[in-house]
């Protein structure tokens, strides 16, 4: 960082000039995680990633892991639905049939709409990172043009994983008939690509309700294909592939390796399995703008003992090659405290709420700060302004305190007229530091059975003469 000038006067009434500088401690996370500099190039400070990371982790981020998501979700939803932990309740406690069955469809709606979208994310994976694969898929005539067994595996297991009779069974009565079971995983892929460039923007993104099994809206999709369920088993999936190969291995994680505790564990290494499926038949070198690799996946540095060293530059630039840069020797090494190390002096940070916050005063403060809502997002808070907190922790309780949301979805803000429309609305930020702070207060003091913080969490003191008015 540039230094600045210090002038002072000696003994002998000499002037002087001297250099000084501030160490922006604030900068040291920063500074912790910057690349270093080798030579004139600049690279990080970790092993280079194999060819095949970025793409992997991208396959994790946007299908494996929300597939997974899905299976814990209906695993949730079963807890609440099991016959046997129902039973275990007082009678006049347990939900009626009626309840049951509108939690089921509410939560098959859920599972099958976020299902939808991992399909779609799916195959334009494929189309972009394994484009023999998706040519196959789509035109089962151009199989015999791939040329390695990988690809072959990968395009089987597609095949292979499929509907249980048991999903199809469960989604044949009402109020789930309206639209049919698809049957395989290569089926559907192609079902939701509707027979349009996979890349180009579907009717099921450009949808802004909930879905619905009972009505039958344009912008989704015409086939069901959960790909998990809270009762029955979704999915049979292809057998089980050997471990990823060294050449095949992300070096900034390892494979998940899953014993299998539970039907829905296994379930997700199979999802696991096919993760290894897909890295093999992806190609070394591709075409394709790799994408970065996250920074949660990057290698983690300890970061609480860096050391540090300063040196300092004096640079002449318009003195030409007479008067070069010269470069001090180095300081002593020394450490800079973390943002909240317990032992660093405390920066102290002020935050000033409102003074006067009777009606008179709110009011005088600007509503500076605007929010643009879209049509949808207006729709879904005029949902959440008919909801009370008691109604959100009823909403996650299991049976008997367990109660659906009381609110319908109402779709998008819409005019009398019909015509849809967003809303800018305008508030003051220092009215809402106080928002903030009750509900900071409301939620610790919630944890606080967990953690037994409270003691330690806020210390407040008098403050003699601060009145709101004058």
């Amino acid at each position: 960082l540039p230094l600045f000038t210090v002038n002072y006067q000696e003994n002998e009434d000499r002037t002087r000039r001297l250099f000084a500088g501030l160490i922006p401690v604030g900068k040291r996370e920063a500074y912790m995680g910057a690349g270093m500099i080798s030579g004139e190039k600049r690279s990080m400070s970790v092993d280079k990633p194999l060819p095949k990371t970025a793409r992997k982790i991208l396959f994790r981020s946007q299908v494996a892991e929300p597939w997974k998501n899905v299976i814990d979700q209906s695993e949730r939803f079963g807890a609440l639905l099991d016959q046997h932990q129902i039973d275990l309740l007082p009678t006049d406690s347990r939900p009626s049939d009626e309840e049951k069955a509108s939690l089921l469809k509410g939560a098959r709606e859920q599972i099958q709409t976020q299902s939808w979208l991992i399909l779609l994310d799916l195959a334009r994976f494929l189309y972009q990172y394994t484009p023999e694969v998706w040519e196959a898929v789509l035109d089962s005539s151009k199989e015999d043009n791939l040329t390695e067994s990988a690809q072959r595996d990968l395009l089987s297991a597609l095949k292979k994983t499929k509907t249980t009779s048991a999903m199809q069974t469960a989604l044949a009565d009402s109020p789930y008939s309206s639209r049919p079971v698809e049957l395989a995983l290569l089926d559907a892929l192609v079902q939701i690509c509707e027979g349009q460039d996979v890349m180009e923007e579907k009717k099921l993104e450009q949808a802004t309700g909930s879905f619905d099994f009972e009505t039958t809206g344009e912008n989704w999709p015409t086939f069901l294909f959960p790909l998990a369920d809270p009762l029955v088993t979704a999915m049979t999936y292809s057998s089980d592939v050997e471990p990823l190969s060294e050449e095949d291995q992300v070096n900034v994680g390892e494979e998940i390796s899953v014993d299998k505790t539970s039907d829905a564990e296994a379930i997700k290494k199979k999802v696991d399995n096919l993760v290894a499926l897909v890295v093999r038949a992806m190609p070394t070198e591709t075409s394709e703008p790799v994408p970065p690799i996250p920074v949660a996946a990057q290698p983690v540095t300890d970061t609480r003992e860096g050391i540090f060293i300063i040196r300092a530059v004096f640079e002449r630039p318009n003195c030409g090659p007479l008067k070069p840069t010269v470069v001090s020797e180095r300081s002593r090494p020394f450490q800079l405290a973390g943002f909240f190390d317990p032992d660093a002096p405390a920066r102290p940070i002020r935050i000033a709420l409102p003074i006067d916050t009777s009606p008179a005063g709110l009011r005088k403060f600007d509503k500076n700060a605007a929010f643009m809502i879209s049509n949808v997002l207006c729709g879904q808070i005029q949902r959440a302004k008919g909801l009370s907190l008691g109604d959100l922790v009823l909403s996650v309780l299991p049976w008997p305190f367990h109660k659906d949301l009381p609110v319908p979805d109402g779709g998008p803000c819409k005019t009398d007229a019909g015509t849809q429309l967003g809303m800018i609305c305008s508030l003051s930020i220092p009215i809402v530091t106080i928002c903030a702070l009750i509900l900071l207060m409301i939620i610790v003091s919630i944890l606080d059975y967990i953690f037994r913080w409270l003691p330690y969490f806020i210390m407040c003191f008098p403050l003699p003469g601060f009145k709101a008015k004058k």
